[in-house]
């Protein structure tokens, strides 16, 4: 079942003795419903459902689209697993560190290919160094 605000009002008017706009306008409505969110949120430890969202990294390539994943603005991490199964969780870059790295000159080329930073913009994910052959 679907409830959207409009069903909350109803039932938080209901619940308080079928009051109706009147005696308890929608913005009235609103701010006790967010305080009773936020009272809830503040008493128990509710756990984040965590997703996993799976994509081959390719030889020499810096981005990645992630227009497959929902919520992304949800993203806590961004990790790899390497050839022996153990995760490794990337440092996150700024625009600016991105630009500074590539339009400064100094950097032709990764010193290895093992990648350690990203950068998300919208639905693309750019990787720092790009992976290389010896991930293959």
């Amino acid at each position: 079942m679907s409830l959207d605000l409009a069903d909350f009002r109803r039932l938080l008017r209901k619940a308080v003795g079928n009051l109706d706009t009147t005696d308890l306008s929608n913005d009235e409505a609103d701010e006790l419903l967010n305080l009773s969110l936020w009272d809830v949120e503040d008493r128990f430890a509710f756990e984040l459902k965590e997703t996993v969202y799976n994509t081959a990294l390719v030889t020499d390539q810096y981005e990645y689209n992630l227009s497959g994943v929902s919520l992304l603005d949800s993203i806590v991490s961004i990790s790899y697993i390497d050839d022996q199964g153990e995760s490794h969780r990337l440092n996150r870059m700024t625009r600016q560190e991105y630009d500074e790295m590539f339009n400064d000159g100094s950097i032709t080329s990764p010193s290895s290919g093992l990648i350690e930073r990203y950068l998300r913009e919208g639905n693309v994910l750019t990787v720092w160094p790009p992976p290389d052959s010896t991930l293959d």
